[in-house]
């Protein structure tokens, strides 16, 4: 393991007065950062409660997936917004649920990521399977960490394996099966 020496001393003798930047094994541990923005016009109080609820269930998460380091953005969007998006990423001309880009450009590094989720979709969702609107915005915040971690679900293998992943935090985490793969909730 490679680490900077202690307290160096500067060189006077130096052309270069910037030090190299460390390896991301030679920098000091962060902790788990979260960032949560709202896009769309919410209650004051109401996006407090959601901001706390989605650090403290994607903290929670980062924990159970034991991921000590993380640096994670959750921007909350309305359909107009994620429609642009999934165009301009994905090159598909719709809404969908959540989008997530990974920033590293090493796998190995912490986590580093953007998460895009939609409010709109999100209440749909919610008032078609009766449950809060909150949970489906938690569930596609947790989907997107997910993906981060190297989660996919582009096979029927993979989708299953991921929405099941994201029921069994979930119930770790106190909120219980939202997308519940075994039970008649979200469908493929």
């Amino acid at each position: 393991m490679c680490s900077a020496p202690a307290n160096p001393e500067p060189s006077e003798s130096s052309d270069d007065p910037d030090p190299p930047e460390p390896s991301p094994a030679e920098r000091p541990s962060e902790p788990v950062q979260i960032e949560v923005t709202h896009a769309v016009e919410l209650a004051p109080t109401t996006a407090a409660a959601l901001t706390q609820k989605l650090d403290a269930v994607l903290r929670g998460a980062c924990d159970l997936l034991d991921r000590s380091q993380a640096s994670l953005s959750v921007v909350i969007i309305d359909d107009q917004s994620m429609k642009a998006l999934h165009e301009q990423f994905m090159q598909i001309p719709d809404t969908t649920d959540v989008l997530t880009f990974d920033l590293r450009s090493d796998p190995a590094e912490p986590i580093e990521g953007e998460i895009y989720v939609c409010f709109d979709e999100a209440a749909r969702r919610a008032d078609e399977l009766n449950h809060p609107a909150e949970h489906e915005i938690i569930l596609y915040a947790l989907h997107g960490l997910l993906h981060l971690v190297g989660y996919d679900d582009h096979t029927e293998a993979d989708w299953h394996e991921m929405h099941t992943a994201e029921d069994r935090l979930l119930e770790q985490l106190g909120i219980g099966r939202v997308f519940d793969v075994n039970g008649g909730g979200e469908t493929r």
